[in-house]
């Protein structure tokens, strides 16, 4: 079975220091991702673990993704050499965020410290968001449904939005991200 894992870097950590963790543990470098390059990515393997480090524009995070079989194996070499952030932590940070940036950035952080398999404490406090009275923070939750678009529970959260939110840009935005999710499916 084919695993994908993310794996949210703190700002301490460096490219630099994801290059040295991918030297010292034996990676393979595959591609270097060329500076200004939009999201800026370095491809490694490991045996048939593919690693990709990414610096994501969107929600201005760097993590890895690791897929396959031994991905739960590097996953956990990442989290014990670096400062990596866990789900505990984000969700701690978005149930405390006051303020819009704080709000913003702690659900970008949930939505990728996540994993790939639906879990009912992030939908839970993904609702407690889209009920939020801050409109740039149901946006980005709206961002975030798309990181964790094979959930059910959050497709029903962004088909809700489209209906009831009482800002007509974030409806729009949810039936944009929809019909992506759609797109993506094949439907």
């Amino acid at each position: 079975m084919d695993l994908e894992i993310r794996v949210v870097l703190k700002s301490e950590v460096s490219r630099d220091d994801t290059a040295t963790l991918g030297w010292n543990l034996g990676w393979k470098l595959d591609a270097i991702g060329r500076e200004g390059s939009s999201p800026l990515r370095d491809l490694w393997s490991k045996g048939d673990v593919s690693i990709t480090y990414i610096e994501d524009p969107v929600v201005q995070l760097r993590y890895f993704v690791m897929r396959g079989p031994e991905a739960r194996a590097v996953a956990r070499d990442v989290r014990e050499a670096l400062a990596v952030w866990s789900i505990d932590e984000t969700l701690g940070l978005l149930t405390h965020a006051s303020g819009r940036d704080a709000k913003i950035h702690a659900i970008y952080l949930v939505a990728l410290t996540a994993s790939f398999d639906q879990d009912e404490q992030i939908v839970a406090a993904f609702r407690r968001v889209a009920q939020d009275g801050e409109v740039d923070a149901r946006h980005a939750l709206l961002v975030a449904i798309g990181y964790l678009a094979s959930w059910p529970a959050l497709r029903e959260l962004a088909e809700t939005i489209q209906r009831e939110d009482p800002a007509p840009a974030v409806r729009r935005d949810a039936g944009f991200l929809l019909e992506g999710l759609d797109l993506a499916d094949g439907g």
